[in-house]
């Protein structure tokens, strides 16, 4: 009822999706119940009530209301296959999209690049291009990223996925202040709508304002200024706050905002020159120590892929190498160590070293590497300590 009278007082057309979840031979009488009491869609979980329950309902005629898919459970069936490694399940799009379009869905949720559950780019745009496609027998159907969404990305996730997207964004529309309406105006805003104050008149005498293309530089502003209250900015000598995705989410695009396991911290190749055969399969983050911080020590993560490995080198600066992920190697003069998450490694002045991922690994092995700030440049050595000649700009 008072979305009813919301849609009648604005000229909008808010939809109530409520969730249809329980028993299944319930299913039909909980959709029919929230038919008949106004509802404009459902939400269903075909992770816990079957694919088949989704498709049955989206097939009678009689209910006829748009279906929206979530996708509790759906993750244990994803096989990571665009992650090297990992190919013993469903493919990202197919799971998310594809079979939910087979089952009549008319949007799917799925989460977003950089939200908790740590998808990349590329298997996040897999999902929406399947989503739009019109090849074959299937209708397409919306995409709706969600998963730890906030207020201040959404500039960023229309410009990234489309403006074709339906947005899911709870806890952070709660969370900006105890003013709900309010906060839910911030939302219209940040996604470049004006609000309902002037424009066309409907024929009942409530205002319905035209839609822009995009968010305003002062809607921009405004967001900015938001961003920057959870996020201060990273270049400079203050306080800030680099925040984790979940699940080493990151776009992996080298070089690029946002593109490493940390929000708005780009990934890096390990060292400038990428044909340097001395080195495989690297990646690294700067952290702390490169933006105007002043530590005697500088905090990087390194990122080493399977069958890869850094650098056999020595330089007369120590460093300290935490694991966080994986497992891998750690060769240190003439001893060598497996590394497990939690394990620690110190070099010491001038030991000659190198960290490598097996062949066989199901997931890169990642480190914490802490070293002094102000360092020599490391020195190329082969297999029996000698030195190779070979240029290293940076350790």
């Amino acid at each position: 009822e008072a979305v009813r009278r919301a849609n009648a007082e604005t000229g909008r057309n808010a939809l109530y999706a409520p969730t249809i979840s329980g028993p299944v031979d319930k299913l039909f009488q909980m959709a029919r119940f929230a038919k008949k009491e106004g509802a404009g869609a459902v939400l269903m979980l075909p992770g816990i009530t079957g694919f088949d329950a989704m498709r049955a309902l989206a097939a009678d005629e009689a209910f006829g209301l748009p279906i929206l898919c979530h996708p509790a459970l759906l993750g244990c069936m994803l096989g990571g296959s665009l992650t090297p490694g990992h190919l013993h399940g469903f493919q990202f799009d197919v799971i998310l999209s594809l079979i939910p379009q087979i089952c009549g869905a008319d949007a799917t949720i799925f989460p977003n690049v950089g939200g908790r559950f740590g998808f990349t780019l590329p298997e996040c745009r897999s999902i929406v291009d399947r989503c739009r496609s019109d090849a074959g027998p299937f209708k397409p159907i919306a995409a709706s990223p969600g998963g730890g969404m906030t207020l201040d990305r959404i500039p960023e996730i229309l410009q990234v996925l489309g403006r074709d997207t339906m947005l899911l964004v709870g806890g952070s529309v709660f969370a900006r202040s105890p003013d709900l309406e309010d906060n839910a105006r911030a939302f219209v805003s940040s996604t470049g709508r004006k609000e309902i104050t002037e424009a066309t008149t409907l024929a009942n005498g409530n205002h319905l304002a035209k839609e822009e293309t995009g968010p305003t530089q002062e809607q921009l502003e405004n967001i900015r200024r938001l961003k920057l209250l959870k996020y201060p900015e990273l270049e400079g000598n203050h306080g800030k706050f680099f925040e984790f995705k979940g699940g080493f989410g990151g776009s992996g695009a080298m070089g690029t905002e946002d593109s490493s396991h940390w929000l708005n911290v780009a990934l890096e190749n390990y060292k400038p020159e990428a044909d340097n055969p001395s080195w495989k399969g690297v990646h690294r983050t700067e952290l702390v120590g490169k933006r105007g911080e002043s530590p005697k020590f500088h905090v990087r993560y390194f990122e080493v892929q399977a069958g890869g490995h850094s650098s056999l080198e020595k330089h007369e600066h120590e460093h300290v190498v935490i694991c966080i992920r994986g497992e891998g190697r750690c060769i240190v003069h003439q001893r060598q160590w497996k590394m497990h998450f939690g394990d620690v490694c110190y070099t010491s002045p001038w030991d000659v070293h190198q960290f490598a991922c097996p062949r066989d690994a199901e997931e890169p092995f990642g480190f914490f590497c802490i070293v002094n700030a102000v360092r020599d440049k490391p020195i190329l050595v082969d297999r029996e300590g000698f030195e190779t000649g070979l240029a290293s700009s940076c350790g």
